[in-house]
């Protein structure tokens, strides 16, 4: 049997938790984990540093997934697997920042709270 790939993957998201249950569970599946708090800090981290998948929130202060998204587009970043996770906010549904992530780009999407299985498959898929 094949041993399974393994990946670099940056984590951006406001909450610390989600940061932690992620970067967790990555890391315990072999993966190599990069964390950012916004998507500005993920953006600068994308400047110096290659990665197979990125995972983001969409709804962060400094830097919504939303405008990570496009820049990686706008950039011409290589980046193979774009995933975007959403609870949703005050204002806007998970539904509906999921739908303008996947039309930024997304290739994946995620509704939180979301199952190691669900993740893993996201960032499996198509990598």
């Amino acid at each position: 049997m094949p041993a399974a790939k393994r990946y670099s993957v940056l984590i951006v998201d406001d909450s610390t938790h989600v940061v932690e249950f992620i970067s967790e569970l990555l890391r315990r599946e072999g993966h190599a984990v990069v964390c950012a708090c916004s998507g500005r800090e993920a953006a600068v981290i994308l400047d110096s540093v290659a990665v197979d998948v990125l995972i983001t929130d969409v709804l962060m202060p400094e830097g919504d997934g939303i405008e990570l998204l496009n820049n990686v587009r706008r950039t011409g970043r290589h980046v193979p697997r774009l995933v975007a996770i959403s609870g949703g906010g005050r204002y806007v549904d998970s539904h509906n920042c999921l739908t303008i992530a996947a039309a930024a780009g997304a290739h994946a999407c995620l509704k939180k709270p979301f199952t190691d299985v669900e993740l893993l498959a996201a960032i499996e898929t198509n990598v």
